[in-house]
């Protein structure tokens, strides 16, 4: 069981009690000759000041002990002093926040996810210097909804994604509800984050395209496994990348894929069985001979350091952008091909020759049949040979 901890720098006037999340509660103790023990002497008493997650430090306590104990001496009541309020810059609430995450998103038992979560806390640190740098040094109580509203419409004129101002928004927001929850703050204003648009990708590749692609990658082993695996499965680029070789079945043509977005969104779904036919399995058996069975199959010579997940972006981009992205705005979320294109390429070609939803939905890991439904229109079942009956065409 834990229990009240003295300050070896301030003595007993400094007081902790570190808590099971890792944060620091922390007292204020003075000596108040207005209550007496059975010896005569004054009593010790304990105020708590607050957390250390809230700025609080052995130094502020110290002097708070200092403060009471004056008190004390006047003879005032200091039992219960509320400690003054600190006001905090947005600045100062954004690096509490990132530190809360860091604590309790990290873990001792699972380095790839604790690099996929820094990954994830250093993007939205870059995300705050770069566009909501202008409210660093503000009191985030006084930035109102007028405001927010101003540099919403500012961001979207500039060469963002909405999806990108949608994140910047969503990291705002999660400040002031973690700083309220801390009660270092008590109001916020209005943040509304952008609705009513649809950046869902359009464009995939066509079987014309596919062989573009193969005849484009070919001259590069781990480029070329990386696609066909893609096309494959339908694996996201992070699923991809940490297949070992203990995932593949040979007999029964299988891999578990390990699904990172549910894993960090906490849905259960984190495993699933992708499936490869005999033309890749071939490929395969030769790309991981030699390899343990630990081993990451996409691991550099030491098969220990996987390339990292620029490699294939970097590589593929080049590949992309000669063959299918000529005159395609940078920001063309819709029809520009990227690595992610491939996963939505295997499921359009599933709805192509008729496979069911319900069992697309299965293959890709789906959380619900929403999520798949915008492959519907593709399947042959949804109009097109009707429409190829149609006499006046």
């Amino acid at each position: 069981m834990t229990q009240i901890q003295i300050s070896k720098k301030y003595g007993a006037d400094v007081q902790m009690y570190p808590k099971k999340n890792g944060d620091i509660t922390y007292y204020a103790c003075y000596l108040d000759p207005n209550y007496l023990d059975r010896n005569g002497r004054p009593m010790r008493k304990r105020v708590r000041v607050g957390n250390h997650s809230e700025g609080i430090t052995q130094a502020k306590v110290k002097s708070k002990s200092i403060e009471l104990s004056l008190k004390a001496e006047r003879g005032e009541i200091v039992d219960k002093v509320p400690f003054r309020k600190e006001k905090y810059t947005l600045a100062q609430l954004a690096e509490i926040y990132f530190t809360y995450m860091r604590k309790t998103k990290l873990t001792l038992d699972d380095e790839e996810k604790n690099k996929r979560v820094e990954t994830n806390i250093k993007n939205d640190e870059s995300r705050f210097r770069l566009h909501l740098n202008i409210f660093s040094n503000r009191n985030p109580e006084e930035i109102d909804d007028e405001e927010i509203e101003e540099h919403t419409l500012f961001l979207r004129q500039r060469p963002l994604s909405e999806s990108t101002v949608n994140s910047v928004l969503t990291l705002m927001l999660s400040i002031y509800n973690l700083s309220i929850k801390k009660k270092l703050i008590t109001t916020k204003p209005v943040i509304q984050k952008i609705t009513g648009f649809d950046n869902t990708r359009e464009r995939f590749l066509t079987l014309t395209e596919i062989n573009q692609l193969k005849e484009a990658t070919a001259n590069n082993l781990i480029i070329d496994m990386f696609v066909k695996l893609s096309l494959s499965t339908g694996g996201r680029l992070e699923t991809i990348r940490h297949i070992k070789v203990k995932d593949i079945n040979f007999d029964t043509n299988t891999i578990i894929l390990n699904d990172f977005k549910s894993s960090a969104s906490g849905s259960n779904n984190l495993r699933y069985y992708g499936y490869f036919n005999q033309s890749i399995k071939t490929q395969l058996m030769y790309f991981v001979k030699g390899k343990n069975y630990n081993d990451y199959i996409f691991a550099k010579s030491d098969n220990q350091t996987l390339f990292g997940k620029e490699y294939f972006q970097n590589h593929l981009r080049k590949i992309f952008d000669t063959l299918f992205n000529k005159g395609i705005d940078e920001n063309d979320r819709k029809h520009r091909i990227v690595v992610h294109s491939l996963r939505h390429t295997f499921a359009s070609h599933l709805a192509i020759n008729g496979t069911p939803i319900y069992k697309i939905q299965v293959l890709m890991n789906h959380a619900t049949p929403k999520m798949t439904q915008r492959y519907a229109k593709l399947s042959p079942e949804f109009g097109i040979a009707e429409v190829n009956k149609l006499s006046f065409l």
